[in-house]
């Protein structure tokens, strides 16, 4: 449905339907955002080849861009020192800059796993505003995972009465 929607959009657009010169086909998201072996000499790995989808929601684009923005700055700081001394920093910046999320979906993920746990979350959500808008802060990254995750902060977060404070 949403190829054919497409399909309708640059239809409408650039007066063309679009010609698929093979069938579509699916792919196992690489997920998990790999942190060694991500740099080298003269070689900066971003995006899928570091697995930076997120494995809960699938979100892949996000990271990815933000995978090779970091890359980017990395290389310009680099002032033409291509080394793997000289790269060292981008793995410390994937790490701080991405692992939160990655860490937060994983935990969900294995939270997820008991149904008793799944439902509770499920109807805390449904019937929670405030959940849903800590939920909505921490999927925007407003609010990192690491910090919900903890038991206190995560309590501190409910009984907090303005988003905004």
């Amino acid at each position: 449905k949403l190829m054919d929607i497409f399909n309708e959009v640059i239809t409408e657009k650039y007066g063309k339907k679009i010609k698929l010169t093979s069938p579509l086909n699916g792919w196992i998201l690489q997920t998990g955002l790999h942190t060694e072996n991500i740099y080298h000499d003269r070689v900066l790995l971003v995006g899928e080849n570091i697995s930076c989808t997120y494995n809960f929601s699938g979100e892949g684009i996000g990271p990815a861009m933000r995978s090779g923005m970091i890359a980017a700055e990395v290389i310009i700081d680099s002032k033409g020192d291509y080394s793997k001394e000289s790269f060292k920093k981008y793995r410390l910046e994937i790490e701080k800059q991405l692992s939160s999320m990655h860490y937060g979906y994983n935990k969900l993920l294995q939270i997820f796993r008991y149904p008793l746990l799944f439902s509770i979350a499920s109807f805390w959500l449904r019937n929670s505003n405030r959940i849903r808008v800590i939920t909505q802060d921490i999927v925007d990254e407003k609010i990192s995972f690491r910090d919900a995750l903890k038991p206190m902060k995560f309590f501190s977060l409910i009984m907090r009465k303005n988003r905004n404070k």
